[in-house]
């Protein structure tokens, strides 16, 4: 039996990804688990997303404003029903803030969005785990 190399070239690539323990090929490929622009209303607003998180799963929350003068900030409701500000309002610099933490429980996790600023605008809320 023949085979092209092409074919060859995927199968050698497959093998040494899984040997490697790569997933998808890609080693330390961040998973999305939300990718979503929301609308912050001014003088005290918010908006709100969630998403599904694994046990241990080390999650990572990038919040970016499209307005420059903008301070968005986060307020996470855990599924244990634990709170926290993540990211907290003080790490908010040039528009953008983010946080890292490791999911204590498997679940769904929601996150309200807030501007320090009070300006209001729109957000871009990117929520990755590995």
């Amino acid at each position: 039996m023949k085979i092209s190399r092409t074919v060859f070239v995927a199968l050698v690539m497959s093998v040494l990804a899984i040997g490697f323990g790569c997933k998808n090929g890609n080693a330390g490929e961040a998973k999305v688990l939300l990718d979503k622009t929301v609308s912050v209303g001014a003088e005290g607003g918010s908006a709100e997303v969630s998403f599904k998180a694994v046990k241990r799963q080390k999650i990572k929350i990038e919040l970016k404003a499209e307005s420059s003068n903008m301070e968005p900030y986060g307020f996470l409701h855990k599924p244990d029903g634990k709170e926290e500000y993540r990211p907290a309002a003080e790490t908010a610099k040039d528009a953008k803030n983010e946080s890292e933490f490791t999911a204590a429980r498997t679940g769904r996790y929601n996150l309200t969005v807030f501007d320090g600023s009070n300006a209001g605008g729109k957000v871009s809320v990117i929520i990755t785990a590995e």
